[in-house]
């Protein structure tokens, strides 16, 4: 599964016959937080994997009636950029780009922050999930040359880090 994609965590509820139980209660366990999910008509309790879980791999824990199942899932980052951008001390702008992509599908119109010395610039991802920045000469010239710096970029609650080198 990818970051925040709604994808859903379910166990199915049965009695002691095999039989589906409707409106029970079932407590999840991700990331150190409890969820309470009541059961459906069909026994089914699904929980949707909140935003909060950041990309990794976490242990999941559905409990019932003093029984636990225990399973593995799997975040995947959806956020991409370069490693590193190069620009000069001098240079008329600096571009800031980011990539948004739940596996081969682009994420559009999607908010996108970038943190870059103390202040932080936004911009919503096009069709193809891309967001980019455009920092003026003015920020340019306040950079030391030879220095990297860090900039952040974030979605929601996931977050990535990227470097600018100021070249000559």
């Amino acid at each position: 599964m990818y970051y925040y994609d709604g994808s859903r965590y379910k166990v199915k509820v049965l009695s002691k016959n095999g039989r589906a139980l409707a409106k029970q209660l079932v407590i999840f366990r991700i990331n150190k937080k409890n969820y309470k999910v009541k059961s459906n008509s069909k026994g089914i309790a699904s929980l949707k994997i909140p935003y909060t879980v950041k990309p990794g791999t976490y242990s999941i824990w559905a409990k019932y009636a003093g029984l636990s199942v225990k399973n593995k899932v799997i975040v995947k980052q959806v956020l991409s950029s370069k490693k590193t951008v190069r620009v000069r001390k001098y240079a008329k702008k600096l571009v800031l780009k980011a990539s948004l992509r739940n596996g081969k599908k682009a994420l559009k119109n999607k908010l996108i922050r970038f943190k870059f010395k103390g202040k932080t610039y936004k911009a919503k991802t096009n069709l193809k999930g891309l967001a980019k920045v455009t920092l003026k000469r003015k920020v340019t010239r306040k950079l030391k040359q030879g220095k990297q710096y860090t900039v952040s970029i974030i979605y929601l609650k996931d977050i990535i880090k990227t470097k600018v080198k100021v070249k000559r």
